[in-house]
């Protein structure tokens, strides 16, 4: 049995935004490119993957809206501007370690 990977990190709220600053998607859409991304169709626990989207929503880095049947969540300005900074800091880190 697959363990499933909880979604309440950094990393991982950071590759939330991510998928979102592409356009919309909805939950299930996310869903499927998590599990696509770490090859794995159980890893992924849908009530972590709500827990984060709200948690992401609180802090007013995405957004919500009802589509004609599902909810489509999109990265608001001040997420951009947050997944901006965290990438950039991001790279930084990544230079660090690699000494470049």
């Amino acid at each position: 049995m697959q363990k499933q990977i909880n979604l309440f990190s950094g990393i991982s709220e950071l590759r939330l935004m991510q998928l979102l600053s592409t356009g919309p998607l909805s939950a299930h859409q996310l869903e499927e490119a998590i599990q696509h991304a770490v090859r794995c169709t159980s890893c992924v626990s849908t009530e972590s993957l709500y827990l984060a989207l709200h948690q992401l929503q609180s802090r007013n880095w995405i957004e919500a809206d009802w589509s004609s049947s599902s909810r489509m969540y999109s990265l608001s300005p001040i997420g951009l501007r947050h997944l901006k900074i965290e990438s950039e800091d991001m790279d930084r880190y990544s230079r660090v370690l690699h000494c470049e």
